[in-house]
């Protein structure tokens, strides 16, 4: 029985080297020097250094057979070449691709793959393709070397139709961290959202684009920003601080965790992150809306009708509310606004004359129909009926 090992790897012309470098605006490539693929026989049952493999039946966590997969490819490599051997903790991806499934189901995954590598250690990735399968699943290989730079999952909360949410941690479908996968992924390219773009260094917010809710905003004065197509520009996103503990903006790469939002605008056919520190399996990034202007707005499966704005009500900070106002193929422009109050005025008169959009519904003071008891003028009292002559005296004759 053969396996494949690969220490980075070249599947096709158009394959993950093609995904890579587009996903990481050329920042990252796979060069062909360093893509060294060997096809190596080894028994189907075994030991190999201290692990005792099954690959027909797996043991009972499978950890044997997959560390002992890496461990046949460290004894092929200390057999055959002994330069690579020696090299062997300086490669920083060891994918090992095996049909784990070829005799019984025991696996139970499409790929595996360690979070995070720290330098001079193993860094492995498994592949579990089809025994059929002439060349691994492109999304899969790129989820799972994502997963080996230090990227969750690209999750988003669904709710039924009863109000009962819950987190889908594959539920980003326009991200290969989540579950998207395209009809040819020898021709088609889909890369990551801007929230996991960012976490692994390969874009930046616009310039002006990486806010502090609380320092850059104004509550009630909407800022608009015009974002290129993230395929067009590693610039391309706005980053929005809405952490009340820690509201700086600090472009340089910082071990503390910040709550924020991502906005960028894609057009779709349909440890090496940027601060070094893995990501959190809990609190992956969430996409929270899909926005459009088109008219009628089309309904997404799982979805729904998709809106033209979003709003986030945030603790102790009042709200954000993103608009889409216009879109080519080229760029999109949005508006940002910051809120304190959820109606444009709480019953203070003067906020309905204040020049602001306190709610940040697009409607400023009087257009708002929130101020159209408290603008409207009291009632006219009715006019006092004139008094009535007084009794004429009657004369008796």
């Amino acid at each position: 029985m053969r396996y494949a090992a690969a220490f980075g790897m070249k599947f096709s012309a158009r394959g993950v080297d093609v995904t890579f470098e587009s996903c990481t605006y050329n920042q990252l490539t796979f060069k062909k020097e360093n893509n060294l693929v060997f096809d190596v026989d080894i028994p189907c049952i075994g030991t190999a250094g201290r692990f005792k493999y099954n690959l027909k039946t797996g043991s009972s966590s499978g950890d044997d057979e997959l560390y002992g997969l890496a461990q046949l490819a460290k004894q092929y490599l200390e057999k055959t070449n002994a330069t690579l051997s020696k090299n062997w903790s300086t490669y920083r991806r060891k994918i090992l691709i095996f049909p784990l499934s070829w005799y019984t189901d025991w696996a139970g995954f499409a790929g595996m793959a360690m979070v995070g590598c720290a330098p001079r250690h193993d860094c492995y990735t498994w592949i579990n393709p089809g025994v059929a399968d002439d060349k691994p699943d492109m999304p899969v290989v790129f989820q799972e070397l994502g997963h080996n730079i230090g990227l969750a999952h690209s999750s988003r909360v669904v709710c039924d139709n009863r109000g009962n949410c819950a987190r889908d941690e594959y539920g980003d479908p326009v991200d290969p961290m989540g579950a998207t996968w395209p009809n040819d992924p020898q021709k088609h390219v889909v890369c990551t959202n801007a929230a996991q773009s960012y976490k692994a260094g390969w874009s930046s917010p616009t310039q002006g684009g990486h806010l502090s809710l609380t320092k850059d905003l104004t509550p009630g004065v909407p800022r608009v920003f015009t974002l290129p197509a993230m395929a067009l520009n590693k610039a391309n996103m706005l980053r929005i601080i809405t952490d009340r503990k820690n509201p700086s903006v600090n472009n340089a790469t910082t071990e503390l965790q910040q709550r924020a939002l991502f906005v960028s605008y894609r057009v779709h056919e349909y440890n090496e992150t940027a601060n070094g520190i893995p990501a959190n399996l809990d609190t992956p990034p969430i996409v929270l809306a899909m926005l459009t202007d088109n008219k009628p707005p089309p309904e997404i499966r799982t979805w729904g009708v998709l809106n033209g704005s979003f709003t986030q009500l945030l603790p102790d900070l009042g709200g954000v509310s993103i608009q889409l106002k216009s879109k080519t193929p080229q760029a999109a422009t949005v508006s940002v606004c910051w809120f304190l109050s959820i109606v444009e005025s709480s019953g203070d008169q003067s906020m309905c004359s204040d020049g602001l959009d306190n709610d940040c519904d697009g409607l400023v003071d009087a257009e708002d129909p929130d101020c159209k008891a408290i603008l409207q003028p009291p009632p006219k009292k009715p006019s006092r009926p004139p008094n009535s002559p007084p009794p004429q005296q009657q004369q008796i004759f």
